[in-house]
């Protein structure tokens, strides 16, 4: 990230040297910046200050040098050059620019002094929408939440076609528990750009890889909302809503994606899980059924299938189920094991024992109960 944040702040730098070793300035400036770019932020660093030797009064080689610097860890020299850049530079917005940078980035992190140096930068420049952002961002660390919206609120006013200050605005409202107002704004986010609906689903995702159920829901709700066929963002919801145990609409947003694509075979299988947790066996058994027409080679299916026709006393489906998936893997065990219990219910005593000896020799691990009833 921090290589990103560094391109995105390469600013044109002045050639002001005089004509001694000024071919050089601007060669090592340029190869510094190229290095920089290609995260070689090391050699990047040798090449600023090759240029530093040579004219050693731009404040914003000094800054430069100190963003690599950061980026690789060295922080009290960076402390020192971004010290060096407020002291050289003569313009009075950019040295209110670095004030805060240095001040949001070291071990001072005075949040409010930020804010101050932002706000003094402003003052000097109020149509930056950039400065508004930074700003905001510091406010939001400080969680000024109201703070924040009002600078993307003045960032929207400069620019009232972005759609990213849109989104940006959003969360922050979101953030403040201002859901109708992160809605509105999400909405004119995607009448803007409907790209942003990958944005939604990017962080509805990040929320998922985080465990983080409920904010998965809200943000895929707010994509469903702007998208009603979005596959993706059902799908995102209907696992968070498994995973916070309501069945019944996680059941709902996979009937849902069922309708936009009756081959989605994994919406099916889903169904089928989400039914047997909820003891729903014929219904799980049909579900089963349907995925195993379009996905016929998957064991764990007909393992199910075959738990959910036990639980209806169907003992002829379950050895039906078991025969399939030792077909279909003959050194799966748990086909052996299962296929032992339907033979005993069945009365074959001699083939449930030598199943469960084969089940037993494929590593499962089989209770003890079930050895003294089959073995007795």
């Amino acid at each position: 990230m921090k290589a990103l944040y560094y391109i995105t702040f390469i600013v044109s730098i002045s050639l002001l040297g005089c004509d001694l070793g000024k071919s050089d300035f601007e060669r090592y400036i340029q190869i510094a910046d190229e290095k920089a770019r290609e995260s070689e932020f090391e050699e990047a660093i040798d090449y600023y200050t090759r240029a530093i030797e040579i004219k050693s009064d731009s404040g914003n080689i000094f800054f430069l040098r100190a963003r690599l610097k950061d980026a690789v860890g060295d922080y009290e020299d960076a402390f020192a050059d971004y010290s060096k850049a407020i002291e050289l530079e003569s313009d009075e917005l950019q040295r209110y620019i670095y004030k805060a940078y240095k001040n949001a980035n070291f071990k001072v992190n005075d949040l409010d002094k930020t804010i101050y140096y932002y706000t003094k930068a402003i003052e000097i420049d109020p149509s930056d929408v950039n400065l508004y952002k930074k700003r905001a961002s510091a406010k939001r660390r400080n969680n000024d939440y109201e703070g924040t919206v009002a600078d993307f609120t003045k960032a929207i006013e400069i620019l009232p076609n972005n759609a990213e200050l849109y989104f940006e605005r959003a969360q922050q409202r979101f953030a403040a528990d201002d859901y109708d107002g992160a809605f509105i704004d999400f909405e004119r986010a995607y009448d803007l750009k409907p790209d942003i609906i990958n944005d939604i689903l990017w962080y509805a995702t990040m929320w998922e890889d985080w465990n983080l159920s409920e904010l998965v829901i809200e943000y895929s709700t707010i994509a469903i909302k702007l998208q009603p066929d979005n596959i993706k963002a059902y799908e995102l919801r209907a696992r968070s809503r498994y995973d916070v145990e309501d069945y019944s609409n996680a059941l709902n947003d996979y009937t849902r994606i069922i309708e936009l694509n009756q081959n989605n075979f994994m919406a099916i299988y889903h169904r089928a899980i989400i039914k047997l947790q909820l003891e729903e066996y014929q219904g799980a058994i049909a579900e089963f059924s349907r995925f195993i027409n379009l996905r016929p080679d998957v064991i764990d299916a007909y393992l199910n299938r075959g738990y959910a026709r036990g639980m209806l006393n169907d003992v002829n489906g379950v050895l039906d189920d078991m025969n399939k998936v030792i077909e279909l893997d003959p050194d799966d065990g748990r086909g052996y094991l299962y296929r032992a219990g339907a033979h005993y219910e069945l009365g074959d005593i001699d083939k449930a024992r030598t199943d469960l000896r084969k089940a037993i020799e494929l590593g499962e691990r089989v209770p003890d109960d079930i050895v003294r009833d089959i073995f007795r």
